[in-house]
């Protein structure tokens, strides 16, 4: 009983803070690729490409040390194929977005110059947030 009342008094409630993040890029640059070593901790990672249609749904939860507050990334990993981001289909998942991770290729200087295109795409989506950068 007396291990029952410790579990009891040391119990603390956790803060839960949600962040919306728009993963863009070109086609083939690694979004998609990223965003599983970072969901599975850097235990993972794609050996084939699979393309991204649309957009996919990652969550990742971050705790933080010595606190009771647990970060959650909703991590939208958009499609690079511009079949896929034409007009509102492409820019709507990019709404109310607090960051924006811009991906190239580091052995694309097409990717790199996309970089930012990308970025104002998605600041124009998210208008009523301020995105930083340039």
């Amino acid at each position: 009983m007396s291990a029952l009342r410790n579990m009891e008094t040391t119990h603390k409630s956790t803060t839960v803070l949600r962040c919306k993040v728009a993963v863009v890029g070109d086609a083939t640059v690694g979004k998609t690729a990223l965003l599983q070593v970072l969901k599975s901790s850097g235990h993972e990672y794609p050996k084939n490409y699979v393309m991204t249609s649309g957009v996919e749904l990652c969550v990742k939860s971050i705790p933080i040390p010595e606190t009771n507050v647990v970060v959650e990334l909703y991590l939208f990993d958009c499609a690079g194929q511009s079949i896929f981001n034409q007009l509102e289909f492409g820019t709507s998942h990019y709404k109310g977005a607090s960051i924006a991770v811009v991906v190239f290729d580091v052995n694309s200087k097409e990717s790199y110059r996309s970089c930012s295109k990308w970025y104002q795409d998605v600041k124009d989506a998210s208008s009523t947030h301020n995105i930083p950068g340039k």
